[in-house]
C-alpha cells in the first residue's frame, strides 16, 4: 500500500471512529429518556385490572388480568370473545383478547381434562387451521395446568390478506377452555417478526397476571 493509500485508509478509519463515538454518546444521552418512557408506559403501576365477573359472555367464569392502562378496552365482537384490548403503535395493531369456550362434554375434573389436553408433543393440534405452529410448552396459570403456543397466521379478510403472529395462553377452568390470545399485525412479514419479538414480553406479563379468585375460596 502506498503512503497516499495508507494515509487515506487511516483518515477513513479515524472518521468512522469519530462517527461511531458520536453515535454512542448520543445513545448514552438519549437512552435514559427512551428507557424512562418505555418503563413508565409498561410499568406495573400503569396497569388496569379487568374482571370478567358478571360479564354476560363470561359464562359464569370469574377471571381477572392486568393490561397496560393506555390500551383500549372493547367488548368482544364474537360470542366466545369476552373482552379485547387494543393498541396502535406506529402502524402496528396490537391486540389481546379473552376467550371462554363452551364446556367440555365430560364430567371429568379440570385436572384430568388438562392432563389429557396439554401434552407437549400435541400442542399444535390446539391451533385453528389458519395458524402455523412455531413453538410451545407446558406452563401454569394461577396454579392451573396449561400451555403457551406461538404461531403465525394468515387470513383473507374483505379481499385483503392479513398476517401476523399470536401468543396463545391456554388453560382449563370449570371444564371450559380459556384462552388469552395476543397478536400483532403490521402488513409486512419482516416487521411482523420484529414487532412480535418486541411485544412478546408484554403478552407474557398479561398472562402472568391472570387470577381466578373463586378457586381460592
Amino acid at each position: 500500500m502506498s503512503k497516499i493509500e495508507n494515509f487515506q485508509s487511516n483518515l477513513w478509519e479515524d472518521k468512522m471512529k469519530k462517527k461511531i463515538a458520536i453515535c454512542l454518546i448520543l445513545l448514552l444521552l438519549l437512552y435514559p429518556i427512551f428507557a424512562e418512557t418505555f418503563s413508565e408506559m409498561y410499568s406495573i403501576e400503569n396497569r388496569t385490572t379487568f374482571s370478567t365477573k358478571g360479564h354476560p359472555k363470561a359464562k359464569g367464569i370469574n377471571l381477572t388480568l392486568k393490561y397496560p392502562s393506555f390500551w383500549e378496552s372493547l367488548e368482544g365482537d364474537r360470542p366466545n370473545i369476552v373482552q379485547k384490548f387494543r393498541y396502535y403503535d406506529d402502524e402496528v395493531l396490537v391486540t389481546s383478547m379473552i376467550l371462554i369456550l363452551e364446556p367440555f362434554d365430560t364430567q371429568e375434573s379440570d385436572k384430568a381434562i388438562a392432563n389429557d389436553l396439554f401434552q407437549k408433543d400435541n400442542l399444535e393440534s390446539l391451533l385453528p387451521d389458519m395458524y402455523s405452529f412455531i413453538d410451545g410448552d407446558l406452563t401454569t396459570y394461577d396454579n392451573l395446568k396449561g400451555c403457551w403456543i406461538t404461531a403465525a397466521f394468515e387470513q383473507s379478510m374483505a379481499g385483503e390478506v392479513v398476517s401476523g403472529y399470536t401468543l396463545f395462553q391456554v388453560f382449563v377452568y370449570k371444564r371450559r377452555l380459556i384462552m388469552i390470545n395476543s397478536s400483532i399485525t403490521t402488513g409486512d412479514y419482516e416487521r411482523d417478526i420484529e414487532c412480535f419479538t418486541k411485544f412478546l414480553p408484554e403478552f407474557q406479563i398479561i398472562g402472568a397476571s391472570i387470577i381466578l379468585p373463586d378457586q381460592w375460596k
